[in-house]
């Protein structure tokens, strides 16, 4: 990150410092930020203070501000799971398909997180469950690398995720979690409708990775 952004964290926490004991005056944040490319939305996500948030957006800041990495606001509450924030800045209008300098979505940083809550704010948003990124990914491809997302992967799933797309390798969302080693995923997304048979460009199957893999588990269930 470049030097301004480390200023704008420095004032940011500062002002969250503050909050402790007393509540932030909008327009004097408006008024110590406004020049900040990054966006007062976004910058005062940094604060943690989710009133400052609803304050500033009420003042009509551009929800949709990025910082230099494209990162909305609205990313950066999904990242870390600020299901309040993630709600106020789409009520706010913000865009949920606004994408990032890593070809991320708010949706994608949501299950990064592993937030099923703010994954689910996005799709009733109009998040798209089937984008695919750059790195030949869905959300539902990175939920199944997370762990204790059993629920996500299901939502995803139901709210019309492809489960059984395979990337440009011919892997599926099954083979991410037997390359994961996340038994409880695999169970999961065999329940929900998985092709355990659907093979790789290197002729593989899921089955035939867990056993390269020698994940016993693993492949007991799939041998079923």
């Amino acid at each position: 990150m470049k030097k301004v952004f480390y200023v704008l964290i420095f004032v940011c926490l500062a002002f969250s410092l503050v909050s402790c004991s007393k509540k932030i005056d909008v327009n004097e944040f408006i008024a110590q930020n406004a020049g900040e490319s990054e966006g007062l939305a976004l910058c005062a996500l940094y604060t943690k203070n989710n009133q400052l948030l609803k304050d500033v957006l009420e003042s009509g800041v551009d929800v949709d501000a990025c910082s230099k990495d494209k990162v909305s606001a609205l990313m950066w509450a999904a990242r870390t799971s600020n299901y309040g924030a993630v709600e106020l800045l789409l009520k706010s209008n913000a865009d949920p398909c606004r994408v990032s300098s890593e070809d991320l979505t708010a949706l994608d940083y949501a299950c990064v997180a592993g937030s099923l809550r703010c994954a689910e704010l996005l799709v009733k948003a109009g998040a798209d469950v089937n984008r695919v990124s750059k790195g030949d990914f869905t959300p539902l491809f990175i939920a199944v690398n997370q762990e204790g997302t059993e629920k996500l992967a299901e939502f995803l799933v139901k709210n019309g995720a492809d489960i059984n797309r395979q990337d440009s390798h011919g892997d599926s969302a099954l083979i991410y979690a037997v390359y994961s080693q996340n038994y409880g995923q695999v169970k999961n997304l065999l329940k929900n409708g998985a092709d355990k048979n659907l093979k790789n460009a290197d002729g593989e199957t899921a089955l035939d990775i867990a056993k390269n893999m020698d994940e016993k588990k693993i492949i007991r269930i799939l041998s079923e």
